[in-house]
């Protein structure tokens, strides 16, 4: 549906040399607005039918180059997403914003599907660019309110083309701060809640550190285990391979994007497998004879890990 959408506008990313990546991604704001002020039943009903907040997010890019384009995808093969970027100083037209908000509409009604007779233009923004001007015009669903939150379709008019379409749920301010305030309570409590779980790690760390200097340890068990937990690291980073390609910056070459994510996930399997293995750091710590606070123990056997694991 992605590629058909671009054909539809001539362009043809798919077959011009251009990378794609998808992911699954969806509005959790109004998600959870939705969900808090209707009730799950409602809102679920909702969801699945006028308001789309769910879609398969489709991106083309060259590296090194600045075009690309996104697309957006609903479940129900609808399209509720489109941009087009390219170079601020890229030339193109320079309209005034009543002829551009007549292509805008246009796309709205031929390529879109949507009665104008039931929309209401809520804002309209220019932006002048060094070889062209850009428009910007967001309309509203008028006989759509949803606790005083309404449905939105925003299309962007880059020189005499559009550029950009969207369409989301645009959720009062005041409930924005509310669950603003909120989320900040539970970060607060997120931070103690990590700040109790870092002392249980340290605390797990010291246990096993104890329990090695008195060679109460059974490491080819424990080394089998880290093997196997280090692989499945391993594999669970490359299998996010398309979430880190999504997010891509075409400002880096494709290939250092690609051998800094192998190494990264390299990385971080050699330092499960090490750390839960090393039992040249654990020798070192058995020689030291006088008892040593479990914090300096802890950092004594990162520190020999880095240097004999080198």
């Amino acid at each position: 549906m992605a590629e058909k959408f671009l054909s539809e506008l001539g362009i043809s990313a798919a077959t011009d040399g251009y990378r794609h990546s998808v992911i699954f991604s969806h509005d959790d704001e109004a998600k959870v607005f939705l969900e808090r002020e209707l009730g799950l039943e409602e809102a679920g009903k909702l969801m699945g039918s006028r308001v789309k907040l769910w879609h398969w997010s489709h991106r083309w890019f060259k590296p090194l180059q600045k075009e690309e384009w996104w697309v957006s995808v609903a479940p129900d093969g609808a399209i509720n997403g489109f941009v087009h970027e390219f170079p601020e100083d890229a030339a193109g037209a320079t309209l005034s914003p009543d002829s551009a908000q007549i292509i805008a509409e246009n796309f709205l009604r031929e390529r879109m599907g949507l009665n104008l007779a039931q929309l209401e233009l809520v804002d309209k923004d220019t932006k002048q660019r060094p070889n062209r001007s850009d428009h910007t015009f967001t309309y509203k669903i008028s006989e759509l309110n949803i606790h005083d939150a309404d449905y939105r379709y925003a299309v962007g008019v880059w020189g005499s083309t559009v550029g950009s379409f969207g369409e989301f749920l645009h959720v009062p301010e005041a409930w924005q701060r509310d669950y603003a305030k909120l989320r900040a309570r539970n970060d607060t409590t997120g931070l103690v809640a990590a700040a109790f779980l870092f002392i249980t790690i340290f605390g797990a760390l010291w246990f096993f550190i104890d329990r090695a200097r008195k060679r109460d340890v059974r490491w080819k068990t424990a080394t089998w285990v880290a093997i196997i937990g280090g692989a499945l690291t391993f594999l669970a980073q490359l299998n996010g391979f398309n979430l880190q390609e999504f997010g891509y910056d075409t400002t880096e070459t494709y290939t250092s994007f690609v051998v800094t994510s192998i190494l990264q996930a390299l990385i971080t399997w050699r330092f499960t497998v090490c750390y839960a293995t090393n039992s040249k750091a654990v020798t070192l710590l058995q020689s030291i004879r006088t008892p040593i606070p479990s914090s300096l123990s802890t950092i004594l056997v990162v520190i020999a890990g880095l240097i004999i694991s080198k």
